[in-house]
């Protein structure tokens, strides 16, 4: 699986904001967002508020600038530069739409029935799948901390043995013990393959298949209730193992600023993120931070690189069944 398509699951698992041009450019390939962009996001309205494309380190809202030769232009101050021009281009905004995204894995996997939406873009329903010379349902569930487990179990209840596709990490056992249902995360089985979505369904069935041994040697009596004292701890826990490298550097894409991702983790997380921890994951990463221009100008005039024709691709509906018998 390419690295963009992981950091674009985990970043989807609890972002639900717009997104600007620059969020995607410089991590997802133009083939592949150019796809994305007919498929999964949707045009929004214009942004109100744009980091600044030159020295990257803060938003301002844009100002509309009229010339005596009818030309009106936009522009952004910038304690460094004065003002900064900005292009269509840098104001576009875009919302991915996860119910396309659902609809999309339903197709790909080949699952019968119909893809239904049980919690807001939470929880999905995609269908079901062959099992075994039996039939199992299949599910899609994002961000799994804001949904009470009372929820969860009551929209599953009536699935048996479900399989639950995430898209970040899968719910720890400590925090719901004795699930009935398997988890298993889109990075583990997606792929990215002839400019589409597709799935490892080999993998899959080896998961979710050890996963249903493991329940099935555990006796009932051995799956305790965990104090509430415990499962709060285990959540903090949690949210302090997801700040890897790779969220630090996904926070850094979506936000083009090492100050913004910086102060967008620390709110999303409750816990202060300094701007030194999100450099030296960039750092170890090997990511280029972007650094100010070397320029003199008081106005900034910055171009906008022409779309590829691989952006006017068109998506062929038609998939190939996956067997996972």
């Amino acid at each position: 699986m390419p690295e963009w398509l992981r950091i674009l699951w985990l970043m989807l698992d609890s972002y639900n904001g717009g997104f600007r041009d620059h969020s995607f450019q410089d991590w997802i390939p133009d083939d592949a967002l150019g796809i994305l962009k007919q498929s999964w996001l949707r045009e929004t309205a214009i942004a109100e508020y744009v980091v600044c494309p030159e020295c990257q380190d803060h938003e301002e809202q844009p100002i509309l600038l009229e010339y005596p030769d009818g030309d009106a232009r936009w522009f952004i101050p910038c304690p460094e530069y004065c003002r900064v021009e900005l292009e269509y281009e840098q104001r576009r905004q875009w919302r991915m739409d996860f119910d396309a995204v659902a609809a999309s894995i339903a197709e790909v996997l080949a699952l019968s029935g119909m893809v239904s939406i049980e919690i807001h873009q939470k929880l999905w329903r995609l269908g079901r799948a062959p099992w075994q010379h039996k039939s199992r349902e299949v599910w899609l569930l994002r961000d799994w901390r804001s949904l009470p487990e009372s929820e969860l179990r009551s929209a599953l209840r009536s699935s048996g043995r479900a399989i639950v596709l995430t898209y970040g990490r899968v719910p720890p056992d400590s925090l719901w013990p004795g699930k009935s249902s398997v988890f298993v995360a889109l990075s583990q089985v997606s792929q990215w393959c002839d400019n589409w979505l597709s799935f490892d369904a080999m993998h899959l069935f080896e998961v979710v298949t050890e996963q249903d041994e493991i329940v099935g040697e555990a006796p009932p009596q051995q799956r305790l209730r965990v104090p509430a004292r415990a499962i709060r701890r285990q959540v903090k826990e949690e949210i302090a193992s997801m700040l890897t490298d790779e969220v630090l550097v996904a926070a850094y894409m979506q936000h083009g600023s090492v100050r913004l991702a910086a102060e967008s983790l620390s709110k999303q997380t409750k816990t202060e993120i300094s701007k030194d921890k999100v450099h030296r994951a960039l750092k170890r990463s090997g990511v280029e931070i972007k650094a100010p221009a070397n320029h003199n100008s008081c106005s900034v005039r910055r171009t906008v690189a022409s779309q590829r024709c691989d952006n006017r691709k068109i998506i062929s509906n038609s998939t190939d069944a996956v067997d996972w018998q």
